[in-house]
């Protein structure tokens, strides 16, 4: 799969999505909607589905469902947050979950001319 999900959620794993999840902790806190505390950014878990229902809930008008989606994205673009930016220069490999329950595995791709860096 070459291009990012338009929807995932719980279960989705990888960099791109911890960065997304510490992104979302930290407007939570900065908005009272949550406190701070121990928070797993490397799984999108049953906190993570809490916290997006709390900005759907209260900044989106849309399905409250507790996934990442077209709603949420255009949300954390208004906060200068690009998800889709954020995964392409992540690196790693992330595992989306989509709604209806599959997983897509997905690699940014890298642009041609630039070297793999290996370490010695």
């Amino acid at each position: 799969m070459e291009r990012l999900p338009k929807r995932f959620g719980k279960g989705s794993r990888g960099e791109a999505v911890a960065q997304f999840l510490a992104v979302i902790h930290g407007i939570c806190i900065g908005q009272g909607l949550s406190r701070r505390g121990e928070f797993n950014y490397q799984r999108y878990d049953d906190i993570a589905v809490s916290f997006i229902r709390r900005l759907q809930t209260n900044y989106c008008q849309s399905v409250r469902d507790g996934c990442f989606g077209p709603e949420i994205h255009c949300f954390l673009r208004e906060r200068g947050f690009d998800f889709p930016t954020v995964a392409y220069n992540a690196g790693g490999t992330n595992v989306f979950v989509l709604p209806d329950g599959s997983e897509v595995e997905w690699t940014a791709p890298r642009p041609e001319g630039v070297p793999v860096c290996q370490n010695a």
